[in-house]
């Protein structure tokens, strides 16, 4: 009951106070539309995945960082101010 408890007030913003003060039906019945949120929002999130191509890949952006330096290190040098 008590890692319940916490998953709601975290993901939810509801105190603690508010769950305690709940007879024990409204906490059940809270908690089983919290699941259903939290189970909607997976679903979403596999779909997103899913759309925008699967899984996250570390190294294909440490390969693009490393193309970025090189063409950085590869760019003319700022001119200089003539001294005067």
């Amino acid at each position: 009951m008590v890692a319940n408890k916490v998953t709601i007030c975290k993901n939810f913003y509801i105190q603690p106070s508010e769950l305690e003060r709940m007879p024990y039906w409204e906490y059940e019945m809270t908690l089983k539309e919290c699941e259903k949120i939290a189970e909607e929002e997976k679903k979403r999130q596999e779909e997103e995945n899913k759309q925008y191509g699967g899984s996250f890949n570390p190294k294909s952006y440490q390969h693009q960082a490393s193309r970025m330096m090189n063409n950085y290190s590869k760019m003319p040098s700022m001119p200089k101010m003539p001294r005067i």
